[in-house]
C-alpha cells in the first residue's frame, strides 16, 4: 500500500482487528479496502479528512440494514460495514438494456431506507442553498446558462421552505450506490444522511447512471422513469421534477468547483427545465 490513506487504513485495520487488507477501490475522496474480521468477510472505507461528511455513517447507522449495507463500527478516519457479494452495481443493468427494471430496483430500495423515518439529528436540505451564492463569485459562473443558474436558485430555495412529510435520505442514491448481495438482494451504500421529504431522494438516479447523457437525459427516458417512480411511490410529479432539475444545476456547480465535466449535470438540467 503507497496511497495517502493507507497509513489511516493500516491503523484502523490493527484497532479492528482485521487480516488480509487489500485496496480494492481507490478514489479523489477516499479508499475502500476489503478484509476479514472474525472470519467475516467486510469492507473498510477511509475518507479524505478534507471531505467532512460525517452524516453518511450515521445515516447508514440509522438505517440500520435496512435497505442498506449494514455499519459495524465508525471512526472520524474512516468505518467498516459488511461486504455486499458480489457487489455488482445496479448501473450494470441499465447498461444492458434493462433501465425500467432498475427504476424499479432504486424505488424498492429508496422505499425500504425511508422506512427508518426521521431524526432531527440530521442536517435538514436548504443548507444546500448556499451553493448557489458560492458559485455566483466563481471566476468560471458563466459556464452555466444564466437563465437556468437563476431559475434552479429560486425553485430551490421554494421547494426546501415548502417541503413535506420529512426522512432520514440517503441523499446520493444514484445507481452505482446500490450493489447487489446474494443473501441480502439490493442495498444502498455510501449514504450521505439529510433530512427532507422522500421527493428529493429521486434527482439523483434521474442523471445517472454514468457520464454518457442519452442513457438518462432525453425526454422519453425521463419521462418513462417519471411514470415508474409515480407507479411505484405516488409522490409528487412535479416536485421530484423540480428537486432533479435543481439537484442537476447543484451537480454542474460542484463538477465545475472541482474541475470536472459539467455536461451531465447541464444537459439534465436543460432536459427537465423543458419538463417543467
Amino acid at each position: 500500500m503507497t496511497t495517502p490513506l493507507a497509513n489511516t487504513a493500516r491503523s484502523l485495520a490493527e484497532k479492528w482487528e482485521l487480516e488480509q487488507l487489500k485496496l480494492e477501490i481507490a478514489t479523489p475522496y477516499g479508499e475502500v479496502y476489503f478484509a476479514i474480521r472474525h472470519n467475516l468477510p467486510v469492507a473498510l472505507k477511509v475518507t479524505d479528512p478534507k471531505m467532512n461528511e460525517p452524516d453518511g455513517p450515521e445515516a447508514m447507522l440509522h438505517f440500520a440494514g435496512i435497505g442498506a449495507a449494514r455499519l459495524l463500527v465508525k471512526s472520524e478516519k474512516g468505518f467498516l460495514m459488511e461486504r455486499i457479494e458480489p457487489g455488482r452495481q445496479l448501473s450494470n443493468m441499465v447498461f444492458d438494456g434493462k433501465d425500467d427494471e432498475a427504476t424499479e430496483i432504486v424505488c424498492q430500495v429508496a422505499a425500504e431506507l425511508h422506512k427508518s423515518g426521521p431524526s432531527e439529528s440530521f442536517g435538514s436540505i436548504p443548507t444546500w442553498h448556499e451553493r448557489y451564492d458560492i458559485h455566483a463569485e466563481h471566476e468560471g459562473a458563466v459556464r452555466l446558462p444564466t437563465k437556468i443558474y437563476h431559475r434552479a436558485k429560486g425553485l430551490y430555495q421554494e421547494m426546501a421552505l415548502s417541503q413535506g412529510p420529512k426522512t432520514v435520505l440517503h441523499g446520493d442514491l444514484h445507481h452505482d450506490n446500490i450493489i447487489f448481495d446474494h443473501l441480502r438482494g439490493w442495498l444502498a451504500i455510501d449514504a450521505k444522511g439529510y433530512l427532507g421529504e422522500r421527493e428529493f431522494e429521486y434527482g439523483c438516479a434521474l442523471r445517472n447512471p454514468g457520464t454518457d447523457p442519452r442513457l438518462f437525459a432525453r425526454p422519453e427516458i425521463i419521462e418513462r422513469r417519471m411514470s415508474i417512480i409515480i407507479e411505484h411511490t405516488g409522490l409528487d410529479r412535479q416536485r421530484i421534477l423540480i428537486w432533479a432539475f435543481t439537484q442537476a444545476v447543484l451537480s454542474a456547480i460542484w463538477s465545475m468547483e472541482d474541475g470536472l465535466d459539467l455536461t451531465r449535470g447541464i444537459t439534465t438540467a436543460k432536459t427537465i427545465d423543458a419538463l417543467l
